[in-house]
């Protein structure tokens, strides 16, 4: 369960990563990357609440 729990939670800071050099990017060449972002997470609030309460939960299970 431990090999689990870090390779989910790598998983997730990798993707938070690149989410923000995506938005680094964005910036720079001034597409607009977090107006559908934002609008995502409103309209699925209970799968983005779910995703970081899964991220929590192996986070605190992995010993990193």
């Amino acid at each position: 369960m431990q090999t689990i729990a870090n390779i989910i939670t790598n998983l997730f800071e990798l993707a938070g990563g690149l989410f923000l050099l995506a938005l680094v990017t964005s910036i720079l060449l001034s597409i607009d990357i977090l107006g559908p972002t934002l609008d995502w997470i409103n309209g699925n609030l209970t799968i983005a609440l779910g995703i970081v309460i899964t991220y929590i939960l192996y986070k605190s299970e992995s010993n990193l």
